[in-house]
């Protein structure tokens, strides 16, 4: 196992190698500008695992993505960006979390539903490249 460390306050720049394959860096960089959009990150700059969501107070969030680098997947890196965003989720007013998944990331699907997130509806061919369904996940906060 790698020793990431959470970089300690949310980060207000997309890191340099941006290597997400759902979320292009342009479009990340933009979202970062507009109001409640949080990055946090994990590793020394550069950060080599990250997750970006919308946190609208009075809201439901939106997990926007969730990255982490195959050579690094399976090791609780995810686990530790998804639970310290639930504690900025919940101390931004939000009333839930909600997000996207591939119908067939089964490793993603545990890992959400084992921080109590429920399967609210699916997406048809809301992926591309290749085309696939998507699972919308939802934790409730109340």
């Amino acid at each position: 196992m790698l020793n990431l460390t959470l970089i300690p306050e949310p980060i207000n720049h997309i890191p340099r190698k941006w290597a997400d394959p759902i979320l292009r860096a342009s479009t990340a960089k933009s979202l970062l500008k507009s109001p409640n959009h949080l990055l946090l990150a994990l590793g020394k700059p550069p950060a080599q695992a990250y997750v970006l969501a919308h946190l609208p107070p009075h809201a439901v969030a939106d997990i926007l993505t969730l990255y982490t680098p195959e050579s690094i997947r399976r090791q609780g890196y995810a686990r530790i960006l998804l639970q310290v965003l639930i504690t900025h989720a919940k101390n931004a007013g939000c009333t839930g979390l909600t997000l996207e998944v591939r119908l067939r990331n089964h490793a993603a699907i545990m890992l959400y539903q084992s921080l109590g997130f429920k399967k609210v509806a699916t997406r048809k061919a809301y992926y591309q490249n290749p085309t696939e369904d998507a699972l919308v996940l939802t934790l409730n906060f109340s």
